[in-house]
């Protein structure tokens, strides 16, 4: 099926999609998880008035004590291309230190998934234009993950753009583990996936 996004809360993962095809559910809209996005976004999300491609299945819902309801199932750009809309609304709405897309590397000290934010510290020998602070705060959405939740980290090498906040501050942005690799428990455990199988 394809559809109209009319409704999408980014921060907390869900929204609604009006089907274009009349008739197909009740009041011809659907509800969307986060979840069941297929994106390349390191924070996956979608915008009103965006175009998507979907599935329907069914949903045992517990708030609603244990009634089926239906949802959009993954969910996709038309023709089934991937979600990618996070590069260019960052362009146009972030400025960025040196580029969106210069990459400065240092060490994660502590992310915290439950707490949505953690702190690095950058790397000596970078020249910067303006006075960025050796520490960074890093927020949960600019930790790449491959679109999935982070884990808990510690003590890491990592990789990241700097933004410049709206109050003057810096923040790191699009975290990374080194080589643009994801922030995600297989990464950091440098697990190759294989077809798939997983291989340590």
């Amino acid at each position: 099926y394809t559809g109209t996004v009319t409704f999408y809360h980014k921060w907390k993962g869900y929204g609604f999609v009006e089907l274009a095809q009349k008739g197909v559910v009740p009041q011809d809209k659907l509800f969307i998880h986060w979840k069941q996005l297929t994106s390349d976004d390191r924070f996956p999300f979608l915008s009103k008035g965006v175009e998507v491609e979907f599935g329907v299945m069914t949903w045992r819902d517990w708030q609603t004590r244990n009634a089926l309801t239906l949802r959009a199932k993954n969910v996709t750009m038309p023709g089934g291309l991937n979600i990618a809309l996070q590069d260019d609304i960052d362009a146009q709405n972030k400025t960025f230190i040196g580029g969106q897309h210069l990459r400065y590397t240092g060490r994660l000290q502590l992310f915290s998934p439950k707490r949505g934010f953690g702190w690095l510290t950058m790397d000596d020998g970078f020249a910067l234009a303006e006075p960025v602070p050796n520490e960074l705060r890093v927020d949960l959405p600019e930790v790449n993950a491959g679109g999935r939740q982070p884990p808990l980290v510690k003590d890491v090498e990592v990789e990241f753009g700097i933004m410049k906040t709206g109050r003057g501050g810096y923040k790191a942005y699009n975290m990374t583990l080194p080589g643009g690799v994801p922030v995600t428990q297989e990464g950091l455990e440098h697990r190759v996936v294989t077809g798939s199988r997983t291989f340590t």
